[in-house]
């Protein structure tokens, strides 16, 4: 079970350790400086001694030297702790150890060697059973503190995951029946201020149409009438003037010349206006044409804002079963909500029962740790009295 040999290598390399550490604590005792030349305390031009000449390589080399030394020294001390790293027994094996930590394992296992030889294998023994009751002690303990934590970390992230959940849906049922009543009172408000403003303003097109339509009419027989009041009269006094000119081409001879031409100029004017007439006539026929046109489109409009009155009001219609709809969704969600609330309510009460199981088992290892190592010790300290007074006996 021991192995001497392994000893006597560690001491060697400790002692070729503080050998390399002397070796090299001798040679960094007076290091290397190189001065600057200068002048001296007398004073003296500069880049100009009265010494000798120092050679130029000496520092390198030096330097060069200095380095190898220290780094065959540093291999030297890693080797050894390398070395020895490689017998001290660790738990676990492949366990890194720092240098200090190197060094203060070794001192106690080379007091545990000694104590071994000098006492023997019951001492052996008994550091042995000592060393496996604290080995277990703290197994024992790291196992229940790490248990422990691992169900404590587990109740809070279920904790935590159930708070996140339920907020979570709490916001989203908020979010729902917020934007639920937000889109009821905006289509309310929006079909209806659009369909009466929409209604009113086809109403007043069409008073305004149908007004200026009957004005447009009245103007055109107004004019008409004028017009052929007008001719009438005109067509009236030529017929006079006709008669005068009758008798005064009875009466005057001398005149008839100047009367024909007065009647050839008022038979062009009245040809003219005869004309105009009928081109006044054609322009109030297009006039009304144009009119009844108008008027047929404005009935053709106010149809279609009959029909837009009408798909307006089958939309109200919509909206009131989607509001109807919004309400029976709004109630499976406060159900839905409900139901989280219950089992949110389940999950509290079922991790209140695993802190309460958790503490159990944890109070039940802690006694039951307890006793084993009581035990263990009373069987440990019966067996080395026993073995002792044996010995004691024998010698």
């Amino acid at each position: 079970m021991l192995r001497p040999a392994a000893g006597r290598f560690v001491y060697a390399e400790l002692s070729a350790l503080s050998e390399d550490e002397g070796s090299s604590s001798g040679s960094e005792e007076k290091p290397f400086r190189a001065e600057p030349a200068g002048p001296g305390p007398q004073g003296g031009r500069r880049g100009r001694s009265r010494g000798p000449a120092r050679p130029p390589s000496r520092e390198p080399r030096q330097r060069h030297t200095a380095n190898a030394r220290e780094r065959d020294r540093t291999n030297s001390v890693n080797t050894a702790f390398t070395a020895l790293r490689t017998l001290i027994p660790t738990e676990p094996a492949d366990r890194k150890l720092s240098k200090i930590e190197t060094l203060r394992l070794a001192s106690s296992y080379i007091s545990h060697l000694g104590n071994v030889l000098l006492l023997g294998e019951a001492a052996g023994a008994a550091a042995d059973n000592r060393q496996d009751n604290w080995d277990n002690r703290r197994d024992n303990t790291r196992d229940n503190r790490r248990d422990n934590w691992d169900n404590t970390r587990d109740n809070w992230d279920n904790r935590r995951d159930n708070c996140r959940d339920n907020t979570r849906d709490n916001q989203d049922n908020w979010d729902n029946r917020r934007d639920n009543r937000d889109n009821c009172w905006d289509n309310t408000r929006d079909n209806t201020r659009d369909n009466c403003w929409d209604n009113r303003d086809n109403c007043w097109d069409n008073w305004d149409n149908c007004r200026d339509n009957c004005w447009d009419n009245w103007d055109n027989c107004w004019d008409n009438w004028d017009n052929c009041r007008d001719n009438c009269w005109d067509n009236w006094d030529n017929r006079d003037n006709r008669r005068d000119n009758r008798q005064d081409n009875w009466d005057n001879c001398r005149d008839n010349q100047d009367n024909r031409q007065d009647n050839r100029d008022n038979c062009r004017d009245n040809q003219d206006n005869r004309q105009d007439n009928r081109q006044d006539n054609r322009d109030n026929c297009r006039d009304n044409r144009d009119n009844r046109r108008d008027n047929r489109d404005n009935c053709r409009d106010n149809w279609d804002n009959c029909r837009d009155n009408r798909d307006n009001r089958w939309d109200n219609w919509d909206n009131r079963d989607n509001r109807q709809d919004n309400r029976r969704d709004n109630r499976d969600n406060c159900r839905d909500n409900w139901d989280n609330c219950r089992d949110n309510r389940d999950n509290r009460r079922d991790n209140r029962d695993n802190c309460r199981d958790n503490q159990d088992k944890r109070r039940d290892k802690r006694w039951d740790n307890r006793r084993d190592n009581r035990d263990n010790h009373r069987d440990n300290n019966r067996d080395n009295r026993r073995d002792n007074n044996r010995d004691n006996r024998r010698g």
